[in-house]
């Protein structure tokens, strides 16, 4: 199906009365010339109704008729719209909509087909494929959610020549056009909301910046006639567009008149900064191209943009954007040759001299071969770095001509831009030097000139690269280390001999990544991280490179360094990336509990205070973590300070009983690792609940209990001296048997309590509950068998009991 956004012709072959009802024609004795006719006549109604739209009026009924239906307008205008198609003139108008259920319904009656995306955009037309409409067979296709492909309902749509979708807060109405034999399609608001004109900026990127660069041209200055200069002349790089999304889509906007409201970010001084060059609109987006006004700053500003859009009876003012100006003096740019690094991004490096060597039977086009940019030299390695303009979409424009006194043999010829030679074996050996000259545009401003010295040569020199890249991951141990090259590796990657490559000599250079241009850029001190050069090894001379150990986050990133064998156009390449490594915290059970990591209570006093070293929770003991509250934490009741956490609230309810330790709400925490005194993540959220303090009993290592059977005299065994029982932070309260008071008091532990079961208390069991001193002494029946008495000892304290259990073995005599 084939559907358009009518503009000034709405609907194909109808017919409008006076009074605004639509009638179709549909007579085959009529020829294409009165149809034609009938049209010339209907397009001052048709932009009538669209002018309802471009005036913010939105549909109110739209009831069906014979044929058709009628629209009634928010102003209580209405048409009545039909059309014949294929003799089937009256044929009903279908109507889809979708149910609260989620599925279309045709007509209010149901279909089995769910309704896709119906809450879009306001004054988007219903997307083709979700919305249902009329095949190339007849039928009526619709979305299937469970295949997720559009398929045949199966569903004839014989005879409509009109039908509408109710998406969401627009109709989409569709007419048969019987001249073109295709369906038309307007979206009508169908709410007060969708019908008002809407202006949303669309973002190139995340930041919500368009960004723009700038050169300056000062007054006097020496490439441009002063005479055509005044203060503030600027050249842009690239092209401004804004693209906004616009509602309603169906919107008229030929006539609308657009503009900017501009603000300077720091002052907020309006200032004529923006004008529009040009607008296109399309599908609900606008695309506004931009010029620079008199008022533009040269200074690195930031502005404030909005768009106005006014169109008839309504306007509109777009949310504010920022469109971020970075100004570059023209006296910074310079010629030079462009290449590409290996990893595709855009990087440049050369000596200060532009030397080409053309092949006699080839070509050199200046505009393919060099570009602009800004440089930024290094005058003790006699190079320069440069940032190529052309990745800010500019595209310079180039004058070339012989240097006076140059090419006396005519072996050269420069045109449109282009150097040849004069195609002869004769050329070679010689050269010509070219002045090239650099504009913003033909007839603009000229950014740059620069010498250019072409050699013919008989064949060209390939030049080879050896390449290696890694990561550096560092730890809490890291270090300063030095990487290696394998030299045989490079002599064979670049088919030199260890003497050839050496003789010829090398020159080390320097790059950082600049993360903000997503380019390598030239440094002499490579953040003080990178340092490179030859050693003798083993009686060997290799090429390293020292990779400092990372004091700071900034100095996190990529480094490059190239090494240029002589004058053979040779490279050596060592890249690395510096990089926090990944960690994985690795929880310590013991300290936590059903998602939550568990900080303990101490008594002191007659108030508790929940305390403990958060770092605990952890296995990672060569770590370094840092524990912070959440952002925006209001919660008072808690303290954070050094890694521990204390519960500062109240420790009693509402009628003075002291509160279950567990009953305190969880506390969000943040966890951090750390090196160097760096954060080298976005932290780790955790929940952090007060819980029962104490483990459960334990016996000392080795204890071992056992006595004989005999009905009497009975043995002794004192079971205390072998518990202990420990906290969640490793306080011993009992430690083989003998209790801390002081650190007891913490918890209101109480003493010991010793007990056996009622069955084995039958048999001749018996303990003291207080000094855990135990007995056998059986009922007068030998035991056959050797027999195992637990005993359970419990310790009760404010928030729990401790439970153990002390196995005692008695020996059958049997």
């Amino acid at each position: 199906m084939n559907k358009k956004f009518l503009s000034a012709i709405l609907f194909g072959a109808l017919m409008v009365s006076s009074t605004g009802t639509f009638v179709s024609c549909k007579d085959y004795d009529d020829d294409i010339d009165n149809i034609n006719k009938e049209l010339s006549t209907l397009k001052g109604d048709l932009s009538a109704l669209q002018a309802k739209v471009n005036e913010g009026k939105w549909i109110t009924s739209l009831a069906p008729t014979t044929g058709g239906f009628t629209v009634t307008f928010s102003d209580n205008t209405s048409y009545t719209i039909t059309n014949g198609k294929d003799g089937a003139a009256g044929a009903d108008a279908v109507k889809w909509e979708i149910g609260t259920d989620g599925f279309w319904y045709k007509n209010d009656v149901k279909t089995e087909y769910q309704a896709v995306g119906q809450a879009g955009e306001a004054g988007v037309a219903g997307v083709a494929g979700v919305s249902p409409y009329i095949g190339e067979n007849g039928n009526w296709f619709a979305y299937n959610t469970e295949t997720k492909e559009v398929e045949d309902t199966g569903i004839s749509a014989a005879g409509t020549s009109t039908y509408v979708v109710k998406n969401g807060d627009n109709y989409e109405l569709h007419v048969y056009n019987q001249t073109t034999g295709e369906y038309e399609s307007i979206v009508l608001p169908a709410t007060a909301a969708a019908a008002a004109l809407n202006v949303v900026f669309m973002p190139t990127y995340s930041d919500m910046q368009t960004k723009v660069v700038a050169i300056n041209i000062s007054v006097g200055d020496e490439f441009n006639d002063k005479n055509r200069l005044w203060d503030n002349n600027v050249s842009l790089t690239n092209d401004i567009v804004f693209n906004y999304r616009v509602s309603p889509a169906s919107i008229d906007l030929a006539k609308a008149n657009i503009g900017f409201l501009v603000n300077e970010v720091q002052s907020r001084t309006a200032g004529s900064i923006l004008e529009v060059a040009d607008k296109s609109f399309a599908d609900g987006v606008l695309a506004v191209k931009a010029k620079a006004g008199e008022a533009f700053s040269l200074k690195n500003k930031k502005y404030a943009v909005a768009l106005q859009v006014q169109n008839d009876a309504q306007s509109a003012i777009s949310t504010y954007h920022l469109l971020t100006s970075n100004t570059i003096n023209r006296e910074d740019l310079t010629v030079f040759e462009a290449r590409k690094d290996d990893n595709g991004e855009i990087g440049y490096f050369q000596f200060l001299s532009l030397d080409i060597n053309l092949l006699y039977t080839g070509e050199l086009n200046v505009a393919d071969t060099l570009t602009v940019g800004r440089t930024v030299r290094d005058n003790s390695m006699n190079t320069s770095s440069y940032s190529d303009l052309r990745k800010y979409g500019f595209t310079p424009y180039y004058e070339v001509v012989k240097k006076a006194g140059e090419d006396k043999g005519n072996y050269f010829t420069v045109e449109n831009g282009v150097i040849k030679t004069n195609g002869q074996i004769s050329s070679v050996g010689h050269n010509c030097t070219f002045i090239v000259s650099v504009y913003d545009k033909k007839d603009g401003y000229k950014l740059a000139e620069k010498e250019l010295t072409v050699s013919s040569v008989e064949k060209i020199a390939t030049t080879k690269t050896y390449t290696k890249s890694e990561t550096h991951e560092l730890t809490l141990e890291s270090k300063d280390y030095r990487f290696k090259f394998d030299m045989n590796d490079v002599y064979n990657t670049l088919g030199m001999s260890s003497q050839t490559f050496w003789n010829a000599g090398y020159s080390s250079e320097y790059y950082i990544w600049d993360a903000d241009r997503s380019e390598y850029v030239q440094s002499s001190s490579s953040n003080g991280v990178i340092s490179a050069g030859s050693v003798y090894e083993n009686n060997e001379k290799i090429l390293y490179v020292d990779v400092k150990n990372i004091l700071t986050k900034d100095q996190l990133g990529k480094y490059k360094v190239v090494f240029k064998i002589g004058n053979t156009g040779a490279e050596v390449v060592y890249e690395v990336k510096v990089v926090y490594p990944e960690v994985t915290l690795i929880k310590d059970n013991d300290y936590w509990k059903d998602g939550y990591m568990i900080n303990a209570g101490k008594l002191v006093g007659s108030n508790y205070v929940m305390s403990g070293d958060l770092r605990r929770g952890y296995k990672n003991k060569d770590l370094d973590l840092v524990f912070e509250t959440v952002a925006g934490e209001t919660r008072t009741d808690f303290t954070l300070i050094n890694n521990v956490l204390t519960y500062t609230g109240d420790c009693n309810d509402e009628e003075g009983n002291r509160i279950n330790i567990s009953t305190i709400d969880p506390v969000d925490v943040m966890v951090f690792v750390l090196i160097n005194g760096q954060k080298i993540d976005n932290g780790t959220k955790i929940q952090v609940k007060f819980a029962d303090p104490l483990k459960n009993i334990t016996l000392k290592k080795d204890a071992k209990f056992e006595t004989t059977d005999k009905k009497s005299p009975a043995d002794k065994l004192q079971l205390n001296s072998a518990i202990n029982l420990v906290s969640i932070a490793g306080e011993k309260v009992i430690e083989n048997g003998t209790m801390n008071a002081t650190i007891a008091g913490y918890y209101n532990a109480q003493a010991a309590k010793f007990e056996v079961s009622e069955e084995d208390a039958a048999k001749g069991a018996s303990v003291n509950a207080t000094t855990g001193e135990f007995t056998w002494q059986n009922d007068g029946v030998a035991l056959t068998a050797n027999k195992t008495i637990n005993v359970k000892v419990t310790v009760t304290y404010t928030w729990g009991v401790a439970v153990g259990t002390i196995p005692v073995t008695v020996k059958s005599n049997l």
